[in-house]
Order: C-alpha cells, then structure tokens, then sequence
C-alpha cells in the first residue's frame, strides 16, 4: 500500500508543471519559439521588476526562472533531479508525499531485514525446538499407512535439507540481508535529513519568499512604527505568518499597531531585546543609550565578516573549464585542460572579502553625538567604522557639533536620511501619471513633484552622502564591482519627461493599436457639449488601493476642495501628505495646508488613517493651527490613551480637535461651521463593514451634494441618505465573481456599488478601494463595460486623479483607451479572475 502512494506521489511530482501562470498562459495563447538568449550586458539579472527577459513576460513575485527546465516556476524550491522537473508551489506538496512515502518504506525494509538478520543468529536451542516442531508437524501430514521406516527416512532427509540450507546458503543470505539493511539505513538517514530540512525552511517561511524578516527599532518614534501594520499585511498575504522585531517595548509597540486589523492576530512575534543578532555574515550589536527627556534609543553596531574568495563560475566559463571538473578546483585541486592548460583555484577565484564594520543610530537631539563618543565600546567603534547611517534632522546638521562630528570621522562614508532628502519620489507613479496624461491631461495633470537625480554627493566631502529614494550603498560590492558602491540599478531607466516613451513595455516592445485609439478618444473627447457647471467641489483621489498600498495605488484617501480656500480630506491613508506633496509639489503644499479644515476618518481599520499622524503634524508645521477631526472610537482613544507607548505622540494632542463619529452633529459644532462656511449640511451615515463605520453625505452651499461611502457592503441607510445626489464616491474592493469574499469581509463587488448607484438615483458613481490583485486597472464583465459604454453613468478611480462636476461625462470616454494600453495587464486578470472562480466555487470557499 505504501509502495503504490509512493508511486502516485512520485508521478504526480514529476509530471506536474509548476510553469508560472502568466507563462503558461503566454505559452497556450503563442506558438513558443526558440528559446531566447539572455543578455547580460543589457540586465543585470534574468527576472528584474517581475519581468521575465527570457520568457518576455510578468511574472509572480515568487517565481524564478529555471535554467535547466528553461521556464519560470511559480514558488521555486530547487530543480530535482531525480524527477527530472522543478519543485514548485503546484508540485510541492506532491514532493513532499514522495520524500515521506519514500521515509516510511525505508523505514519499513530496514526493521524487516534487521529483523531477520536477529532471527539468523539466534540460540541453537531455539532452532532445535522450532526443527523438532516443523518435525513433528510433518509427520503428522504422512498417510496412516506409511510404516515406520519410510516416515523416519522422510524425517532424516529434512533433518538433512535444513543442515544443507545453513551449510551452504546461510552465509550467502546474512550477506544479501546486510546489503538490505544498510542500503535502507543510508536511504532512511538522508530521506530523514532531507524531509526534516524542508520542514525547517517550511516553519521559519523561507519557502514562501519575502525580502523582510527581521524588523530592528531605533527609538520608539511613531515615523519609525507607523508603517508596520502595512508591511505586516502585505507579508500575510504572501502567506508568511512569523515575523522577528527588535527594540525597546516591543510588544508594546506591537499590540497597539495591529490593534485595528484582526487578521493580524494570526501572526506570531518574535520579540527580541538587546541581544546580539547573527545572519550568515552579518553580526549586529545593540547599545541602548540616553537622549535628551530622558528617553532612549537603541544604536546598532553592525560588522560583516570576512570571506575567502570562492570559485567564480564566470570565470571558469572563460577559461573553458568542463562543468565536471569544476568540483575538484572547490577542493583545492589543480586540473589540466584537453590543450595541456593548467588551471590552479586561485586562477578562477573571486578575491577576497575583508571585514566592514558599520554602525547606525537616529540623533533627535544635540546630546545624543556626545553620548555616542562618551560609551567606550562605541567610541572605539567608530574609529574602525567604514560606514554611518544617520536617521536625523536638517536642523542638527546645521549644528557645530554635528559638523566636527562629521570631519573627525571623514574616511568614513556617511549615509544622511533627513527630511529634505529627496525620498519621496515614485518612478513607478511618475510613469503611470504621464501614460494617464495622454488619455485626458484635465483629470491627470502632470505630478510636480521633484524627480530624484543620481547626484546624491554634495559639498566638498565626497563621503558624505545625501540619500535619495532608489539609491543602494553597498558596503560590501559585488566582486565586479568592487569601486561602484552606490548604485541606482534598480530603477527603471526612462525619460519621465518623455510621454512616448511611457508607452514602451519593460521588454522594449510597444503598445498595438494605442496611436489609433488615444486618436479616437481625442475626437470623443472634442464632442463633448460644453458643461458650464460649478468648478468645485474638486476631487483629487490620492489613494484608491484597499489593505496594502501598490506603487501607482496608495491607501484610501480623497482630497476634496470645497473652495480655493477650503479642504477637506476623506480618510487618511499611510503616506497621504507624501502624495499631497508628490501631486502638488513643494511650491503648493503650503497653500493646501492652509486650506485643509477637516479630517474625517470612516472606520479604524489602519489602511484608513496611518496618515493622520504625519499629516497633522505637517498642517501645524506648515500653518500653527489646530485641525478638526472626525473619529472613529478605536482611534480617538489610541491617539489619547496610549500617546505614551510613542515618543513623538506627547504634543499631538495640542494639533488637533476631534469628535468621535458616533456623537457628532454638525448643527452643534459652531467651531467647523464657522471654518467651513461652503458646507451647508454634513451628515454621518452608519454602514455595514465593522464597528463604528460611518459613511458621509456633505452638501455644499452651491446645493452640490455628494456622498463618500467609506469600506461598506450593499445597505439601506447609504440608499436613503445618499438619494438623489450630485457624485457617490463608493467602494469596489472585488469583481463580481468573488461575491462570496466580499460577504465574508464587509465589502462590496463592483456591480453591487453600481447598483447602489443606480438605487440612489444618484447623478455619476465613481469607483475606488480596489484589491492589490487588480494593479493598473481593474477588471470588469463584458456587461459592465457595455454599460459603461452606453449609460456612461460611472466610472474607475485612479491614483493623482483630479475630476469636478463639469469633468464626469470624460471619465466614461477612457476606458477603451485604457484596454488596448493596458492589454498585457488584462489578460492576466482575466486569467486570474477565471482562477479565482475556480478556487472559491461560486462562493461556497474562500
């Protein structure tokens, strides 16, 4: 029985292609030709950005490409011989069956011939008692009428048989038992360690790849935690549940992160304080030291150890060494080529890597430098130290300690992260906004934000470095890079002022059909009657993403521009003033500050309001005025409760007034009446999604009105508040085929917001919170896009998105334009979302 699961195992691991989605698909749909050379000078690496340069196509997050299989494999694990296929996320569990059947049998066939070799050797006596039994049982088996001489000639002639078999064959049997028994053995130990090697990789998560694992805190600062619930989301999704953090009160800081997001419960912490942390070279010491208000930071002192330099296969190629022989010069050993080449190990080696030794801190204060130099094992440290990173401010920098700190220590590079530092820049949104920008330059304007250039050295100190976003310092270069220690290559190489070449894919190739169809919505776009309506309320989406923020979609966030002179902002997602500041710029930001009165946050779950913080200390920066706050309770009482568990909440207080959601009339807040004079009527509408979830309906002084939903499924209340009015703003987290997964979690699919549309006679619905799983642009039916083609009722949100009453009947127009530019993207939703309705069975799994 054992044997023939074995076998099904077996066959299932070796015939299962583990080929990535996208792949496979390109490969159904296209003949595939021969298969296409990698070039090194072009890219540095086979998969870059999640593209493929072999295979030409995107693929997963997870996935690698094979060289011996020639194809990406979603999940890889290692090529297995053995089965003459990859291991995969299709086909691992398949081989892990075979590797566990495979244990038992070995397992099985080693007791089985242990056994018998004891029975081999047994006592005599017990021999002789079990012979005279089998005698006698024979006797037993005569005919009657056998005489007595016949029956003891066939007893002497077994008695015989018996002593010839151990005469002549026993030794040739305890042979054959021990060849058994120790082949078994062998197999039984390395199956053992191989099965139990897999389901170490399996518990820690390094079968499910991720990039971050271990999280170290400098200080307590809300800046250095506030985005951990995000990163701890997007990991679950990936499926790795286990996560390390290192720092002071950590599982403070922990309980109060993920206290807004239930799903985060599942995952299990690994709390670690002060103690030395080892990871193959790397070492890191922490020193936990005083700061001004008697507050702590944690500096962490980290060292690289060195490395003998090892075989370069590269150059092994070069020098044309057969792939056989390769082993012996691993081993120290000379080899001599066919042509008579000696070939010795030090002749196909990489150099070798000294020690580096750095050390990284955050100064918040002007006594921190001195206590750094007043600690011996820091102090002696820093005199060997290759490399500092700074977390500080502009401010310190200014100061004459911080410079004479700077030039005693000049041979060692500094690495700067201040706030002026050009860390905002967002090659990905810049690329998406100007493709965005040929559709319709009204509701996508050119993003101002500063592009990042790769000049991060200024002054006359070259160690000193300004770090940018995208930049990589590498302490320890690459062997054929040893002089080239910052590095922009990972950054996508295009020209953000050129629109055309927006339109280039990664793998050079173009866009079919685009010229035709940006033409065609031109001529669309001309014919439109002239709309003289009201220039505000004006929209601008600066989070249209759900859960966890894509780099062309943040987290929700919607600023709404009632006047020139009056904002307000619906939710506030991670990152909501950086996109204030990508979309504005430098030049603006003070404008809409000023101009910003009201915060209003529809739920606590995190997505919404990891950006109120940030965004409340920037508005008193920029204007030394209070803002007002609509809250949910979850938030109202962590912002007052628990400001103690974080250094930078103690002022916040004093930035802000706020009324809890549930309590709130705008008929008794005078105070926001009076800054708000174009709000004529603002009411909070309770929604179905979790506790204290309130969608809003505001109606200006012009009679505009329009209604934001928040996170919702389909309900009542939003109907008959929301009647007949001007713009719902409404969530659409899933397509229509993942209704099941949308009742699960609160949310809505994309016909049910429509249909919400449509109940609430309202005059346009604009679509928004969509899945990470859509990206560019989400999916829609056939029927939903004929709808949209001739009620031109509705449309799709995107990020840096600006629109106004007299702009609706253009966002209809685009979609078109949006299909045939983004035509690669939806074949893989729809892909995806035939998947995705295979896996959840119309509903009945999730």
């Amino acid at each position: 029985m054992i044997y023939v699961l074995h076998l099904v195992f077996h066959l299932l691991a070796s015939t299962v292609n583990p080929i990535d989605n996208n792949v496979f698909e390109k490969h159904r749909n296209v003949e595939r030709t021969m298969t296409k050379q990698f070039d090194r000078t072009k890219h540095r690496h086979v998969i870059e950005n999640q593209f493929c340069y072999i295979c030409e196509t995107q693929v997963g997050v997870k996935s690698k490409h094979c060289s011996l299989c020639n194809k990406c494999v979603s999940d890889f694990d290692h090529h297995c011989k053995w089965l003459n296929n990859c291991v995969g996320g299709k086909n691992y569990r398949w081989f892990i069956g075979s590797m566990l059947t495979a244990l038992v049998q070995s397992l099985t066939i080693m007791a089985t011939s242990l056994a018998e070799l004891v029975a081999l050797y047994m006592p005599s006596s017990h021999c002789i008692h079990n012979r005279q039994s089998y005698n006698n049982n024979t006797t037993l088996m005569v005919n009657e009428t056998t005489s007595n001489e016949t029956i003891g000639d066939c007893k002497l002639n077994i008695i015989n048989r018996e002593y010839v078999i151990e005469g002549h064959i026993r030794t040739g049997w305890w042979a054959t038992l021990s060849t058994i028994f120790g082949t078994s053995t062998i197999a039984f130990i390395l199956l053992t360690h191989l099965c139990g090697f897999h389901i170490f990789l399996k518990c820690i998560g390094i079968y499910k790849s991720s990039k971050i694992k271990h999280f170290f805190l400098t200080s307590n600062s809300w800046d250095n935690v506030s985005g951990l619930s995000s990163l701890l989301l997007a990991r679950l999704d990936a499926g790795i549940n286990e996560f390390t953090i290192s720092g002071l009160n950590t599982e403070t800081i922990v309980q109060e992160c993920i206290r807004f997001d239930t799903k985060l419960k599942r995952v299990k912490f690994n709390h670690v304080k002060n103690v030395e942390f080892e990871m193959n070279r790397l070492q890191l010491k922490p020193i936990v030291i005083d700061t001004a208000s008697h507050l702590k930071t944690t500096v962490y002192l980290g060292k690289i150890l060195s490395e003998s330099g090892r075989i370069s296969l590269e150059k092994c190629f070069h020098q044309r060494v057969p792939r056989h022989l390769v082993s012996k010069l691993q081993k120290g050993e000379s080899i001599i080529l066919e042509n008579g080449t000696i070939i010795k190990p030090e002749n196909v080696m990489d150099p070798d890597q000294p020690s580096k030794r750095f050390i990284l801190f955050e100064n918040n204060d002007s006594i921190l430098l001195n206590n750094l130099e007043r600690t011996p094992i820091i102090r002696d440290f820093l005199s060997k130290c290759n490399c500092m990173i700074h977390f500080t401010r502009d401010q310190f920098l200014e100061q004459s300690e911080y410079k004479s700190f700077l030039n005693k220590y000049e041979s060692s590079y500094h690495l700067l992260l201040t706030e002026s530092n050009s860390s905002l820049c967002n090659h990905s949104a810049h690329r998406f906004q100007l493709q965005l920008n040929l559709v319709d330059q009204q509701l996508f304007p050119i993003l101002k934000e500063q592009i990042v250039t790769n000049n991060p050295i200024t002054g006359d100190n070259k160690n000193i470095i300004h770090c940018q976003a995208g930049m990589r310092y590498q302490l320890v270069p690459h062997v054929n890079d040893q002089e080239q220690l910052i590095s922009f290559d990972r950054l996508p190489e295009f020209d953000l002022t050129n629109q055309r070449n927006s339109l280039i894919h990664k793998d050079g190739t173009t866009r079919p059909g685009i010229d035709e169809s940006l033409e065609s919505l031109q001529k669309k776009q001309k014919e439109l009657p002239i709309n003289n309506g009201p220039e505000y309320p004006e929209f601008i989406f600066l989070g249209t993403a759900s859960s966890v923020s894509l780099a062309i979609r943040n987290v929700p966030s919607i600023l709404v521009r009632l006047s020139p002179k009056d904002s307000i902002l619906l939710d506030c997602g991670e990152s909501t003033y950086s996109q204030l500041l990508r979309f504005y710029g430098k030049e603006e930001i003070r404008e809409i500050m000023n101009s910003l009165k009201l915060i209003f946050i529809s739920h606590h779950h995190s997505d919404h309001h990891m950006g109120f913080v940030e965004l409340v200390d920037k508005h008193y920066q920029f204007t030394n005025q209070k803002l007002f706050a609509i809250l949910p309770p979850m938030v109202s009482k962590f912002l007052h409760s628990k400001s103690h568990c974080f250094d930078s909440l103690h002022n916040l207080q004093n930035k802000y007034e706020y009324s809890v959601n549930r309590y709130f009339d705008f008929k008794k807040t005078p105070l926001l009446q009076k800054r708000l004079p174009t709000i004529q009527k603002l009411t909070l509408i309770p929604v179905s999604h979790c506790v204290s979830a309130y969608g809003i309906s505001i109606q200006t002084d012009s009679g505009f009105r329009f209604v934001y939903s928040g996170d919702t499924e389909p309900c009542d209340s939003l109907v008959e508040n929301g009647k007949d009015c001007d713009l719902l703003i409404h969530e659409s987290t899933v397509e229509d085929g993942l209704q099941h997964f949308a009742r699960t979690h609160f949310h809505s699919t994309m016909s049910e917001a429509i249909e919400v549309g449509r109940l609430m006679n309202a005059r346009f619905t604009i679509l928004t919170h969509f899945s990470q799983r859509y990206g560019k642009l989400p999916f829609i039916t056939e029927r939903q896009r004929i709808k949209l083609e001739t009620d031109k009722s509705y449309g799709l949100a995107f990020d840096n998105m600006k629109i106004n009453a007299k702009q609706f009947e253009r966002l209809p127009l685009m979609y078109d334009t949006l299909r045939c530019m983004y035509a690669k993207h939806l074949d893989n939703m729809e892909y995806r979302s035939q998947m995705y309705k295979r896996k959840y069975d119309n509903g009945k799994r999730y």
